[in-house]
C-alpha cells in the first residue's frame, strides 16, 4: 500500500520534526477535559433520564390503562354484537311465536274434522239397479 511508511529508509530529523508537529501538544491536550471530567458531565446529563425502575414502573402504569381502555371497549362491542344476535334471533323467532296456541287450535279441531270427513267421504252406497223384465 502507499501510505504505509518506509521502514527502510532513513528519517531526516526535520522530516520527524514535521510529522511531530502535526500531533497535538501537551498544551493543546490541556485544553480537552479529561475522562473524569467527561464522565462526570455525562454523569449529570443521564441524571435527567428515568432509571430503569422508573421506566418499568411507568410502563407498568400505562399497560394497565391500555389494559383497562381495551377491556372497556371490548365489553363495549361485545354487548353490542349480543343485542344484535339478540334482535336477529328474536326475528328469526318471530313466525313462530303462536305456535302453541295454534297447535292447541288444531288439536281441537280434530273432532269437528273427523265428522266432517266421516260425511264428505263416506263409503257410497250401492244403488240397485231395477232389472228389466
Amino acid at each position: 500500500m502507499a501510505d504505509e511508511p518506509d521502514m527502510e529508509a532513513p528519517v531526516t530529523r526535520r522530516e520527524l520534526r514535521e510529522e511531530l508537529a502535526r500531533l497535538p501538544t501537551r498544551e493543546d491536550l490541556a485544553k480537552h477535559p479529561t475522562r473524569e471530567e467527561l464522565r462526570e458531565e455525562l454523569r449529570e446529563q443521564l441524571a435527567s433520564y428515568p432509571t430503569r425502575t422508573e421506566l418499568h414502573e411507568s410502563l407498568g402504569i400505562w399497560a394497565a390503562e391500555m389494559e383497562r381502555r381495551i377491556s372497556a371497549e371490548m365489553a363495549r362491542q361485545f354487548g353490542a354484537y349480543d343485542e344484535r344476535m339478540r334482535d336477529y334471533t328474536r326475528a328469526l323467532l318471530e313466525p313462530h311465536d303462536g305456535v302453541p296456541e295454534r297447535v292447541s287450535k288444531l288439536e281441537e279441531l280434530e273432532p269437528r274434522v273427523e265428522r266432517l270427513e266421516a260425511k264428505v267421504f263416506a263409503p257410497k252406497r250401492r244403488r240397485r239397479v231395477a232389472k228389466r223384465r
